[in-house]
């Protein structure tokens, strides 16, 4: 960014002496690393924060997706059945609009709740193949 001129930092002697006593080290595992001399007196403060600035500006505004019920994604419908923008109700409208033996029948529920609701005859979970009915 730098070179290319894309950014301009401000003329400060502190931030210029850090910049230029960075380091870049190739170990042998080929990781890379950039780093003051290391001398006890060299401090990499200032560099640090102002480079950090520059990655983070240097990437493109990212938004995510608005959350569907925990979901993210750009799904057409989540489990329920709630399509976002389609009318007023919410997601959590829809889900509180039913007994929770609805949803149990219908098999949403937390995997840890499936033997509650299994012993209590509301969900009855599928036959496995190859079995007759």
């Amino acid at each position: 960014m730098l070179m290319s001129g894309s950014a301009r930092l401000i003329d400060s002697e502190k931030l210029r002496d850090q910049l230029t006593g960075l380091e870049r080290r190739i170990y042998a595992s080929g990781r890379e690393a950039v780093d003051d001399s290391g001398a006890q007196s060299s401090h990499d403060d200032l560099a640090n924060v102002v480079c950090g600035v520059l990655v983070n500006l240097s990437f493109e505004k990212h938004e995510a997706p608005p959350p569907v019920f925990g979901i993210y994604g750009n799904f057409p419908a989540n489990q329920f059945g709630y399509i976002p923008g389609r009318d007023d109700s919410s997601a959590g409208a829809i889900f509180a609009s039913m007994p929770p033996e609805y949803w149990a029948a219908q098999g949403f529920f937390h995997p840890n709740d499936r033997q509650f609701w299994i012993d209590r005859g509301v969900y009855k979970p599928p036959a496995p193949e190859g079995t007759a009915t």
